[in-house]
């Protein structure tokens, strides 16, 4: 997830976070310092059976939902677990007030029971949508709850309710959300039984975050029951508004960094790709310093003047000195929880975090009972803060081995710097009456704060802002700039391009969003640039800023030429170069997408927006296609009027590099003419695609099932990954049950495609719709594989009817399985076809055909002259 993502997320938990504040004063107000003091203790029972009974289920759904082939058993298991331990919740909560060990009526404990019940749901079912990166979904599920929790709140308190039904208030909203938004909860998502294996794993991470809830939950809740008993209950009431307060607005935004990162820590670990892991917890690390520095110091000066305000002149007399001590611990509480702990979750050093949280909850008890006597309520946030300190010392020692917090000096100094002015101004400012003077203090803050972070340039801040700057030409060759929407598509599909350009003298430079492959390019020498833009985005203001952006680089660079690639790439790129002053465009249409070829409401309603965006994009330019179908498929709508138009089949593909294996005559490593019979190895069905409905992978999915019910030794297997930001990918619930059934095997998302097509014996793709030209067909034929394709644009182009493979007619899954079938068992055919196969790639596939034929669009849009 990128930055932007990242934002995204804090914005929505930072809106969260003000109507969080906002209910809180309003109960506060309503039920008064002691009123509070019973509702805190029927929180603290809650938080309880929840830390205790529940976080370990949902940790264990972050830590282990990333191992694609156990999420169906997974979730079925810690589901039934969760609503399980839930029915116990209302004997527990009798149970407590028999036992005399709180102050509390039965009506506030069962209450108490209720609410637990209702956000281990609603946690679970968040992490569930986080661990499938369903961003919006999960911030459309918190904020309801914060609405929700907000409007309940208010309507008991004009009713005149207690605390007992501001609880039950509270577990309705968290119920509400949680059912609404999570579809772990429905019916029709169906488990599998779980495999010893799994229940192992899940015992050995979550027994001992059994002790670790344990230990939290006296680190963050033993203050309120050690100050019943030590302080009066009116007091135990003001200390623990503020201590919610913090909790509220700090640990909200810390709990909104995590979510957006640590998904993505765990895919990258769980593919033990230690150097991604250790960079993604470094920009993690330089976004919380960023944040929740300057978050915190605010907070802590702040926070005597924000009491009286929020709540009422029962608290103007809180003392400065708790406010600042609860705000440091809500801080170092919040780096400790969810950046410190990650390495140790990430390597299962359960044990390691155990001994953390243990030492920061025994120590900072012990701390707090001796320093309350002296110092009052400040003295318990001040043991605390002592025992998180201790903690976060032994979280580092544990994690030795694991992704360090190592911050470059210029991710550092500047926020150290900006938080030490914003700081010092904030203690220069006289206190201020009303809410405008208190609203403006916070404004010249964080101003201040901003303008010196970007004055500082962290992490390149002026860049991301503004786009870039000018850049100091080279003495000879053209500037031309390669704009695609993933770094993904530039180095695996353009990097010979970009490379031909290069050895010609050209300066190229590669734009496109952050990813893990432009430090790739870098490495290589070429100048990449990060221009984040939303594959999905449907924003109008944050759609324009990208245009903006893209047009301030294009003044900046001043190329010669642009070349786009992507249907938004195209249109935005477009648009930009016109306005800023690029003459030279070429755009690349490498299919015409879901807008275009779905036949959906949706597809539909879109449809004619996104011509008349092409209308205007494409006029003047040099319009590149990969096939004469996606060339008169808009030529009939009009948009090609005002364009050059060329067709040049695909990408380009390195023939060097995809080739047969070493010492292979024929498919699959065996010499051309032999015998079916003489296969050493299984016989490999090979398709790469991503999961859509739209590529045919149900019809793929059955094909095998026929095909292997009369060759059950052919293995199937399917490379590629769903695609959460289009509305085609196929859903978790369709991809349990492909997997449960056994017939094909799904890789996900692979990086070695040349070892397996090398493997294969037949290459498929089944899509239903057109294509540019299928990279997945180019591989497999340049490895001399025969291939089966649908009959569609583009797959034409590949699959020679006859010779280099066989077509069959989309969404035909028995016609496939016959051609399949035809293949499989003709050692000779498969040989033959591959040939031509690889024959073919050779003559019209080839990098040095396309990129040649690319260089001559080129010299058109530059009015060159070309002898190529």
């Amino acid at each position: 997830m990128s930055l932007r993502a990242s934002a995204a997320y804090i914005a929505v938990r930072i809106a969260a976070g003000v109507l969080a504040m906002l209910t809180l004063a309003l109960v506060v107000r309503g039920l008064g310092p002691e009123g509070y003091g019973q509702l805190t203790l029927g929180l603290a029972v809650a938080a309880a059976i929840c830390l205790v009974l529940f976080n370990p289920l949902n940790a264990s759904l972050a830590r282990f939902h990333g191992e694609t082939r156990h999420r169906p058993a997974l979730v079925g298991l810690l589901r039934g677990l969760l609503l399980g331990l839930g029915l116990a919740l209302a004997l527990l909560a009798w149970g407590l007030e028999a036992s005399g060990l709180v102050r509390l009526s039965g009506q506030v404990l069962f209450a108490a029971a209720c609410l637990a019940l209702a956000q281990g749901m609603f946690d679970f079912s968040g992490q569930y949508l986080a661990a499938l990166q369903r961003s919006r979904r999960y911030s459309w599920q918190f904020l309801g709850k914060a609405v929700l929790n907000l409007l309940l709140c208010v309507l008991v308190l004009q009713t005149g309710g207690g605390a007992p039904w501001v609880l039950a208030a509270m577990a309705a909203a968290f119920a509400v959300a949680a059912l609404a938004a999570g579809e772990v909860w429905r019916p029709g998502l169906r488990a599998t039984p779980a495999e010893p294996a799994l229940r192992g794993d899940l015992l050995r991470f979550g027994g001992p975050l059994l002790l670790t809830s344990l230990l939290a939950y006296l680190a963050y809740w033993g203050d309120r029951f050690l100050l019943e008993r030590l302080l009066p209950l009116a007091e135990l009431g003001s200390y623990s508004a503020v201590m919610d307060l913090a909790t509220q607005t700090l640990g909200l935004m810390f709990a909104g960094l995590a979510t957006a990162w640590y998904p993505r820590l765990v895919l990258a670990w769980g593919q033990e790709d230690a150097v991604e892991a250790q960079r993604l917890y470094t920009r993690h690390g330089a976004l919380v310093l960023a944040l929740m520095l300057p978050a915190g110091l605010g907070f802590a000066l702040l926070l005597p003047e924000l009491l009286p305000r929020l709540y009422g002149a029962d608290f103007a007399t809180v003392p400065a000195a708790l406010c600042h001590t609860v705000a440091a611990l809500a801080v170092l509480a919040g780096v400790k929880m969810y950046y410190l702990d990650q390495p140790l979750l990430l390597g299962k050093r359960v044990w390691w975090h155990a001994a953390s949280i243990a030492l920061a909850a025994g120590l900072g008890l012990l701390l707090a009972w001796w320093l309350v006597p002296v110092l009052g309520s400040a003295g318990a946030a001040l043991g605390l803060l002592l025992g998180q300190g201790a903690g976060a010392g032994v979280s580092l020692w544990g994690a030795r081995g694991l992704p360090r917090p190592s911050l470059p000096a210029s991710l550092l100094w500047p926020p150290l710097l900006s938080a030490a002015a914003m700081g010092a101004l904030l203690c220069l400012l006289p206190a201020v009456a009303g809410w405008g003077g208190l609203l403006l203090k916070i404004i010249l803050a964080a101003g201040l704060y901003g303008l010196l972070m970007l004055a500082l340039d962290f992490d390149g801040a002026r860049a991301r802002l503004f786009g870039g700057g000018s850049l100091p030409r080279q003495a000879s060759g053209r500037r031309i700039v390669l704009f695609a929407n993933t770094d993904w598509f530039l180095y695996n599909f353009k990097r010979s391009l970009a490379e031909a350009l290069r050895v010609r003298g050209d300066e190229v430079i590669l734009l496109s969003p952050p990813g893990e492959y432009g430090p790739r390019l870098q490495a290589l020498g070429f100048h990449w640039q990060a221009l984040p833009v939303s594959r999905s985005g449907v924003n109008p203001l944050a759609e324009l800023a990208v245009i903006w952006r893209l047009c301030w680089l294009y003044r900046q660079w001043r190329p010669d030429l642009v070349h786009h690639f992507t249907i938004k790439c195209v249109i935005y790129g477009s648009l930009a170069a016109r306005l800023g002053g690029v003459r030279a465009v070429v755009n690349s249409v490498t299919g015409l997408g879901f807008a275009l070829l779905a036949d959906s409401p949706k597809a539909r309603l879109i449809r004619p927006v996104v011509l008349a965006l092409y209308r205007v994009a494409l006029r003047g330019s040099e319009v590149i296609f990969q096939n004469p179908d996606n060339r008169d498929t808009l030529a009939a709508h009009g948009v090609l009027a005002k364009s050059r138009v060329w067709v040049i089949a695909g990408d380009g593909i390195d023939t060097e590099v995809f080739r047969p294996a070493k010492g292979a005559c024929g498919t699959h490593g065996v010499p051309y003419g032999a015998d079916a019979a003489e296969m050493a190895s299984p016989l490999v069905v090979l398709m790469c695609a991503r999961l859509l409905h739209s590529k045919g992978v149900a019809g793929f999915v059955e094909a095998a099932r026929r095909v292997r019910a009369q060759l059950p030794e052919v293995r199937f297997l399917l490379a590629g990954a769903p695609d959460p930001g289009n509305p085609e990918s196929v859903s978790e619930t369709e991809l349990a049950a492909w997997r449960a059934s056994g017939e094909v095997e799904f890789l996900g998302q692979r990086s070695d495609m040349l070892a397996l097509n090398q493997s294969a014996s037949v290459v498929v793709l089944a899509s239903t719709q057109g294509e540019g030209i299928p990279r997945a067909l180019l591989e497999g034929a340049a490895c001399a594989v025969p291939m089966v394709a649908t009959d569609v644009p583009g797959c034409r182009e590949v699959v020679l009817e006859g010779k280099t493979g066989l077509r069959v007619p989309p969404g035909d899954a028995g016609a496939l399985a016959q051609a399949l079938l035809r293949l499989l068992c003709d050692a000779r055919l498969r040989a033959r076809m591959g040939q031509a196969a690889r024959a073919h790639v050779l003559t019209h596939f080839a990098d040095g055909v396309v990129i040649a034929q690319t260089r001559a669009a080129y010299a058109r849009a530059l009015g060159e002259h070309t002898d190529e």
